[in-house]
């Protein structure tokens, strides 16, 4: 028997919500389209890579500050901030929508 710890139970979660939470894109050709996660999801996921470091930090930072700056009109906000609440990533995510929204 394996038992999961909190950490193990929050990433079910959050790949539950993703999953939910998908976008399906129509691209040309004999496909319906291709699911991709939604950009909330994808700001979340990001800050938890970045918060964990490994070889590539920079990027993720990188990529959450860009995907706020282009599609924050369109995010589910408080969905985005109750969930990086939820997981310990509120303190990141508000730097990044400062970083985001510098320079408008």
């Amino acid at each position: 028997m394996v038992v999961k710890g909190p950490f193990e139970l929050v990433c079910q979660m959050a790949e539950i919500f993703e999953i939910k939470r998908r976008v399906l894109f129509a691209v040309p050709g004999p496909a319906n389209g291709i699911w991709v996660t939604a950009a909330e999801d994808q700001v979340l996921r990001k800050l938890d890579w970045f918060r964990r470091g490994g070889s590539s930090p920079d990027r993720q930072w990188r990529d959450v500050v860009g995907i706020l700056r282009i599609h924050r009109e369109s995010m589910d906000l408080d969905y985005l901030r109750s969930s990086a609440l939820e997981v310990g990533l509120g303190d990141a995510l508000d730097v990044a929508l400062q970083q985001s929204s510098a320079g408008e």
